[in-house]
């Protein structure tokens, strides 16, 4: 009894992990992607104007 609850107890912590793990990505992602495309953006537009 108190080993099977044990064993639910880890399987739900290691599911917990991965769920946390994946919306970490996530926000990481949208964060990157975020960053990436305002450098691209303001920096392409500068880099025109620096250059043209």
């Amino acid at each position: 009894m108190f080993r099977s609850y044990c064993r639910a107890i880890e399987i739900s912590n290691v599911v917990m992990l991965c769920e946390f793990l994946c919306l970490l990505r996530l926000i990481l992602c949208e964060v990157h992607d975020c960053i990436k495309t305002n450098a691209e953006s303001t920096g392409t537009r500068r880099g025109n104007m620096l250059f043209f």
